[in-house]
């Protein structure tokens, strides 16, 4: 059931126009190396933000937030970077 669930997400997004994959595709990777930086702030606990996290009745949210804000922020910078060095004709 899995595998057939699998195999039809990757179909339709080989239907996908090329500019939206590409879109998401590096979205998606931008997301990734928010939340590395937001996992490495946490554990490095920089400014104490890891032991503030950790301290609070319930750790999941401010942690949630932490990784969504930087997801969100570092995921638009990578797709805009990207954009703008792609090569075009004059």
């Amino acid at each position: 059931m899995w595998i057939s669930c699998i195999q039809s997400v990757g179909q339709t997004y080989r239907k996908l126009p090329q500019l939206v994959r590409f879109v998401l595709h590096n979205s998606s990777v931008g997301a990734l190396y928010g939340a590395a930086t937001a996992g490495g702030l946490l554990l490095a606990n920089v400014g104490g933000l890891g032991e503030l996290v950790s301290s609070s009745e319930q750790p999941i949210i401010p942690a949630l937030m932490l990784f969504v804000g930087f997801g969100i922020t570092i995921g638009s910078a990578y797709v805009g970077a990207v954009i703008m060095l792609l090569p075009y004709d004059d």
